[in-house]
């Protein structure tokens, strides 16, 4: 029986918790400040306090009342955001009085190198530093690398995220509800731990023929219907809508399972669909019985003399106590029932429900298919009756299965602490040894940085207050332990300062900083080592860890959750397939240029491409699905590769991908403001400000029945509007040739279908000089600044990886590193090095 902790326990518990539960103070600022010269000052009063001064305030800045001294990074960067402007021409405006060019010239060389010296001065004063929490995917992989569990984590509270990343230590709070959470998910993790049974479960092979049962359940089906079917032998009669009549509808049904008997391969297997007679196959119960991990294989082809392009088997598991699908997956069929295939993939059936697969052919929805999901939610394998009128013309290919093998369980994860740790004799461990149990737990949990003999005093005091409350050992070391991991050493990525000041990480920090960079989980062994040998002290014992680590599958964690972040696909989530005006996408499509994503910068990074491949490319990296929906011939097979394209192509790099393209819309149109502003923040480095908050929306009415220049030149006539608009418009506008879902088109169709708008791409870069006529041209201005771009994605993994906003006191940092990468070739991976082994990466 679980015993409460006495209030003498209690009192232990927010001993050994609450020191350390604390953000280190920002380090004294000892350099004298740097100043903007007066001469800038008075450059702005003749020329720009007009537009941001007493009277207006355009873009919501104001430049008379602006500090002159450079006391923070906030200050400093308003400082640099009028340099980038006036470098870019973008002020004055066209139609203010311009400086002649010696006068511009002065103020930008004094500028800059104001700047510089403030620059450098913040940097000697050091910046805010505060511990960094682990956000709710690092602390379940934490657990998974620790004790060999993979949790749920829905009652840790959601992280908070800054400049839309969660591994920012300033957006990390610590209430007493994330205390509370962590004991009760500690809890109940050690629980399971303590109580599992870790006998080795031994794999083994099971093969599942799907038409047992199906073939006699089919004709007894066809029996009741034959005494239903009319005396005069007519022939099948529909409305003018192409529905079925109730008395012909017995005809039809008798028909397609007659067909379904006489097809030669239903005794040797199942059609999926064949006209919705047997909609998909799913796994039995017991295939999937116990939990790990399981290869499955499946023996199918197509019901076709040849391989027929475009065919592919949707595989999706689905907890059985529910019919929501959490995962799906489509897998290209290119056997035929003469010389079927065999399709293996790995299926996960985890400590929280069991799973079954669901097997079915993809079919878009604008086919007779469209209702599958629906009727494998109810699970019935004949179909209702207006289901099978609809489903009755279906003229695709089926997929004949033949058979679906698994192989499992294996091991999902290894702990790196023995489970024969926590096992206590119930009633003669001894003190010595339950000592000796927290201080190995506490070790491996800190991440070998030793816990104090202070803090092993105060552990092992909840442990005996635990017993002499009359418990068994096992429950007081769950009491125990489930405090160590809810302790700052746990929970926090401990880097102890001195006194505020700056700091060269030591090797085990820097391998715990780097762990958590690419593979959001702890060190493994060899990293230890690395660390405790002296390796990651030198330049090339490092490089070849990181070289080491980015070729392990944990790295998949920085290249999806990185990604995922940085180029916001999160958003894709918000639209609905449904919603869109493109038939053939459809939610394993929408997954898929998801994927498309995260393999090009996989690509990138292993192969070490250069950087610039993310503004434009030659080549694009897909599989047979996104290559099938691009029109990009002869791809066949399930794995992402690289694929050249042909001349002229608009594909190649982000701005040609389907999932950036759809995300930045709102699935029903596009929206060249949002496209606009994504290629401004993430291409082009230059993020525009936050619309005013006065700014007027614009009317709904009439949207889709004008051309979308006709609808956002309202914007360029808002003098509130147009000093943004003019820089996002043109480049959205250069991107309408992609429809909602990143497909080509050269006209747009209006809403009420009577008008078609040709497309006009053409338009000008933000600086208002450089002029492109089409999707291509404006890409290959952006290559011109392939610096920016790269200087925001090194800024943007700096932020990710180091834990902090990386501001202006960073950009010499910055500079350095591009610089240096670029000189190197500009490969992504040769990026990753410089920034790992960059004063700011190294240090506290």
């Amino acid at each position: 029986m679980k015993r409460p902790l006495s209030p003498s326990s209690s009192c232990l518990l927010l001993a050994v918790l609450l020191p350390g539960m604390f953000a280190v103070l920002p380090g004294t600022v000892s350099a004298e400040t740097a100043e903007i010269d007066r001469s800038v000052v008075t450059f702005l009063n003749s020329y720009c306090v007009r537009c941001h001064g007493p009277e207006k305030q355009n873009a919501s800045l104001r430049f008379d009342t602006m500090p002159v001294s450079l006391a923070d990074e906030t200050i400093a960067q308003s400082w640099q955001d009028i340099l980038d402007a006036l470098n870019l021409d973008e002020m004055p405006p066209e139609d203010e009085k311009q400086p002649d060019n010696d006068e511009l010239s002065l103020v930008l060389e004094t500028l800059t190198k104001n700047l510089r010296e403030g620059r450098e001065r913040l940097n000697d004063a050091g910046g805010q530093m505060v511990l960094r929490r682990l956000n709710r995917r690092e602390y379940q992989n934490t657990i998974r690398d620790l004790l060999g569990l993979d949790i749920g984590i829905d009652s840790v509270p959601d992280d908070a995220t800054l400049d839309g990343f969660d591994t920012i230590a300033q957006a990390h709070s610590f209430s007493s509800l994330h205390l509370e959470r962590y004991l009760s998910t500690g809890s109940a993790v050690l629980e399971t731990f303590i109580d599992r049974r870790f006998g080795v479960q031994e794999s083994q092979v099971l093969r599942y023929e799907p038409e047992e049962g199906l073939l006699e359940d089919i004709r007894n089906s066809q029996k009741k219907l034959a005494g239903r079917l009319p005396a005069s032998n007519r022939k099948l009669r529909r409305d003018p809508t192409g529905q079925v009549g109730n008395g012909d509808f017995v005809v039809l049904q008798h028909q397609l399972l007659t067909d379904y008997l006489a097809h030669p391969a239903s005794s040797q297997g199942v059609l999926v669909p064949f006209r919705g007679i047997t909609p998909f196959v799913k796994s039995k119960t017991n295939v999937l019985g116990r939990n790990g991990v399981y290869k499955v294989r499946v023996r199918c082809g197509v019901d076709s003399p040849q391989p027929v392009d475009g065919v592919f088997l949707e595989v999706r598991r689905v907890p059985r106590q529910t019919s929501n699908i959490d995962h799906i997956n489509c897998v290209e069929v290119r056997g035929t029932i003469a010389e079927p295939q065999i399709i293996e993939f790995e299926a996960v059936v985890d400590g929280v429900v069991g799973n079954w697969i669901s097997l079915a052919r993809r079919t878009p929805r604008q086919e007779p298919l469209e209702r599958f999901q629906a009727i494998a939610a109810r699970g019935s394998s004949i179909t209702a009756k207006n289901e099978i009128s609809y489903l009755a013309d279906d003229e695709q290919p089926n997929v004949w299965i033949d058979w679906i093998e698994t192989e499992g369980p294996f091991p999902r994860f290894e702990g790196t602490i023995d489970p024969s740790l926590v096992k206590l004799h119930p009633t003669r461990a001894t003190d010595e040894e339950a000592r000796a149990m927290i201080e190995k737990f506490a070790l491996a949990a800190f991440r070998r940085q030793p816990p104090s003999p202070e803090y092993l005093d105060r552990v092992f005091d909840i442990y005996q207050q635990t017993r002499e409350n009359g418990a068994e050992a096992n429950v007081a070391t769950r009491e125990a332990l489930k405090v160590v991991l809810a302790s700052p050493r746990f929970l926090f990525l401990y880097e102890p300062n001195v006194e505020g000041e700056k700091r060269k990480l030591t090797p085990l920090e820097l391998a715990v900083r780097l762990s958590y960079f690419l593979w959001s989980g702890p060190p493994d062994e060899e990293l230890y080592q690395a660390a405790e040998s002296g390796e990651l002290a030198s330049p090339d014992g490092l490089a070849r860890q990181l070289d080491r680590m980015l070729k392990s599958e944990k790295s998949e964690q920085f290249v999806v959750n990185f990604v995922t972040q940085y180029l916001e696909l999160d958003r894709l989530d918000g639209v609905s397939p449904e919603a869109t005006p493109a038939p053939d996408y459809d939610r394993p499509l929408q997954e898929e240029s998801r994927r498309e994503v995260f393999a090009f910068f996989r690509y990138l990074l292993q192969e070490n491409q250069p950087v610039r491949d993310m503004i434009d490319a030659d080549y694009v990296v897909v599989n047979s699905l996104l290559a099938d929906f691009y029109g990009i011939p002869d791809v066949h097979g399930d794995l992402y590769r690289r694929v050249p394209l042909p001349a002229g192509s608009p594909r190649g790099g982000l701005l040609g991908q389907s999932a950036i393209l759809t995300l930045t819309g709102t699935g029903e149109r596009t929206s060249p403001v949002e496209r606009g502003a994504f290629v401004l923040r993430k291409i082009l480095n230059r993020p525009p400000p936050p619309a005013p908050a006065n700014v007027p929306m614009l009317e709904e009415e009439g949207l889709g029945n004008r051309s979308i220049r006709e609808t956002l030149s309202i914007h360029m006539s808002k003098a509130q509007c147009s000093s943004c608009h003019r820089r996002m418009d043109p480049l959205g506008f250069g991107l309408e040739n992609f429809d909602p879902v990143g497909r080509w088109r050269e006209t747009v169709l209006s809403a009420d279908k009577s008008t078609r708008f040709p497309i006009e791409p053409a338009g000008l870069m933000p600086d208002g000089e450089r002029r492109f006529a089409t999707p291509g041209e404006m890409k290959k201005l952006m290559m011109n600044d392939q610096d920016e771009f790269t200087t925001g994605l090194t800024q943007a993994i700096m932020t990710y990886g180091i834990g902090r906003k990386i501001g202006y006191a960073d950009q010499v940092e910055v500079e350095r590193i591009v610089d240096a990468a670029s000189t190197a070739g500009g490969g992504l991976r040769t990026l990753l090095h410089e920034i790992v082994k960059s004063s700011a990466f190294q240090t506290r």
